[in-house]
């Protein structure tokens, strides 16, 4: 933010004043700033941003808050300076207002509006004699709290949730969507593809059809599902794929000077690294879950409801609520179902049993041998479906617990049935269905790639192709051979290598990983390895970025047409973007146009001490 340096005897000293009076903030950001460089802009511009954020922010306390934080200034748990204060010239608001019942739950409530952010100036020790001073923003401690706590936190719901209306028809760039909170069509676009689109309105029809069928497809939650999750969660989690709330505990602190060693100390800093790590992990995957559980036991009495569709640059469809919707985790996508449910007819029965074996993990074998597989576990199911909590919970130790149930009490209630009358059994039970890793299933189709079109499905097989073990088996083999040559990466990983250690990197390797990036995603599997458990990072690093690169040449030969695909198009960008100095774009099948907004980001510092 700001920097500088100052004589002083080098103790940290904290001004709790605010903004310093010196700041003047009346000056106009924008007078004569046409013919200035760009990054004084920038600059400019964000110091706006932070003057505004001072200036109007608020959040509000109880009198019970107000009286809490101000009893730990006074106890010295909480210095002044950490809470903010007025910055010159902030517009007067009343110190408090009156809270509605209607919102406080019953009786109307005092509030106090404070600064929600404030700043301050911190002097750090230097070289020598010298002070450094940094400019600081802070945040109210009232803030804090109530991230950690979002439970008892009503004010931190998201804005963007299901809708109980049809969402308004796509018609422009900006005309479609929410009723009152308008958003684009096209999430994270830059301006000039906005202005592309708008100027191909007739050519993007096709694109504003689709997303208007995504958005007025009526949807409910499953009452049933959604009492068994919130039962498992008020429980503590941590079973079917639900996150441990309570936080894990970290031992003392070894102490050197009662006979402790460094190598004690050295593994309980990494013990507690993890456990610290993890603990984090868990609240933030454990917010959203309450979130979501919110949200859909608001909606458990509607008839129907609806999510609101926009796409990304890419042009590739999403809901636009964000904490509960159809694409989310396995918790998320069990919570909900069709609204209007249809008779199963001829193949219903027959896809609700392959639907139930895919979910099961049990998806690599023939359409015949998955419903013969889901069929003879009927009598799992059906204690699955009747006694969800306290049967053998055979639904909680699948891939996809929740949406596993979800199938086992819809399959429960068309075996209730004589065989006669489950064809016109109506069900609301959505059949997901995925692509075979879809950036190679284009890149192969491109190609026209034969032997890496098998892996991903592109050809008619009984059994399916799965590219991830394909190059599973020959990574597998190159570790061997270079294992056998005395290669001690190799030695160390030999016998390891699974199907999961190279999946995301394959998955992401047609959307231009990098060998740093694919040695961190195969550093983590090595992690969580079982045979490697307790193996220093000093010794996993290597072999992971080892691993990395002979995953992406194995990935090479066995998809060898569509990697040169792959490489043509990255050198076509690369000369394009050199030669023109434009991004990358290009007009998708449905007629979309599309600019690719990566550019290099480049940091600056901005000053509130010399005015903006």
């Amino acid at each position: 933010e700001d920097e500088g340096e100052g004589e002083g005897e080098g103790e940290e000293v904290v001004d709790g004043m605010g903004i310093s009076d010196s700041l003047d903030l009346t000056y106009d950001p924008w007078q004569a700033d046409v013919l200035k460089p760009s990054n004084e802009l920038e600059i400019k511009a964000a110091s706006f941003l932070i003057y505004v954020l001072l200036r109007h922010c608020r959040v509000e306390l109880g009198e019970a808050e107000d009286a809490m934080f101000a009893a730990m200034v006074e106890r010295g748990e909480l210095r002044e300076a950490d809470i903010p204060l007025p910055v010159k010239d902030a517009p007067a608001v009343p110190s408090y207002f009156m809270l509605p019942s209607s919102v406080s739950g019953g009786t109307s409530e005092k509030m106090l509006m404070a600064y929600a952010f404030g700043h301050r100036v911190v002097k750090m020790p230097g070289k020598g004699a010298r002070v450094k001073q940094l400019g600081q923003l802070i945040a109210h401690p009232v803030l804090f709290d109530r991230l950690l706590n979002p439970e008892d936190w009503k004010g931190g719901q998201a804005r963007f949730t299901p809708m109980l209306v049809k969402p308004l028809p796509w018609l422009g760039v900006k005309n479609g969507g929410f009723l009152c909170l308008p958003r684009g069509v096209a999430r994270f676009a830059p301006r000039e593809m906005n202005d592309r689109m708008e100027e191909a309105r007739e050519e993007m029809q096709r694109v504003y059809q689709g997303l208007n069928s995504l958005s007025q497809t009526p949807w409910q939650v499953d009452t049933s599902v959604l009492q068994v999750q919130r039962h498992l969660w008020n429980l503590g989690g941590n079973t079917a794929g639900l996150v441990q709330r309570e936080k894990g505990e970290i031992s003392p602190k070894p102490d050197l000077t009662k006979g402790a060693t460094e190598e004690e100390l050295k593994a309980w800093k990494k013990v507690a690294f993890l456990t610290i790590k993890a603990n984090r992990e868990n609240h933030s995957i454990g917010c959203d879950t309450e979130n979501r559980l919110l949200q859909a036991e608001e909606l458990v009495a509607e008839s129907e409801f609806y999510f609101p569709h926009n796409v990304d640059f890419r042009g590739r469809a999403y809901p636009m609520p964000p904490n509960l919707n159809h694409l989310g985790a396995d918790s998320t996508r069990a919570l909900l179902r069709f609204a209007r449910a249809r008779p199963l007819g001829e193949k219903g029965e027959i896809w609700l049993w392959i639907h139930l074996s895919n979910l099961c993990g049990h998806d690599k074998v023939a359409m015949q041998d998955r419903i013969e597989w889901a069929q003879a576990r009927y009598r799992d199911i059906e204690d699955s479906a009747r006694n969800p909590i306290d049967g053998d919970r055979w639904w909680s130790k699948q891939d996809a617990p929740f949406q596993v149930l979800a199938a086992c009490q819809e399959l429960e209630k068309v075996l209730r049935l004589p065989k006669a009358r489950r064809k016109a059994f109506e069900s609301s039970l959505p059949i997901h269905q995925d692509g075979s890793c879809n950036g190679l299933q284009h890149y192969s189709a491109l190609g026209r790639d034969q032997k890496g079109g098998e892996q991903v499905n592109l050809t008619l097989s009984a059994v399916p192709g799965d590219v991830y073990t394909a190059v599973m088996k020959v990574v597998a083999a190159k570790v061997a051979v270079e294992a056998k040559n005395g290669e001690a990466k190799a030695q160390l990983v030999d016998g390891h290598i699974t199907r999961k250690m190279v999946k995301q990197t394959v998955m992401t390797s047609v959307y231009g990983v990098t060998l740093i990036g694919a040695s961190a995603q195969i550093l983590q599997r090595l992690r969580d390895t079982p045979a490697l458990a307790g193996l220093e990072d000093n010794l996993l690093r290597p072999a992971s970025g080892f691993l990395a690169k002979l995953t992406l040449q194995s990935l090479g030969e066995v998809f060898q047409s569509a990697t040169a695909s792959q490489n043509w198009l990255t050198e076509v960008a690369r000369i394009m973007c050199k030669e023109t100095g434009c991004p990358m774009q290009w007009v998708t099948p449905l007629g979309m146009p599309i600019i690719q907004p990566y550019r290099k980001e480049r940091g600056f510092q901005v000053s509130l001490t010399q005015g903006y």
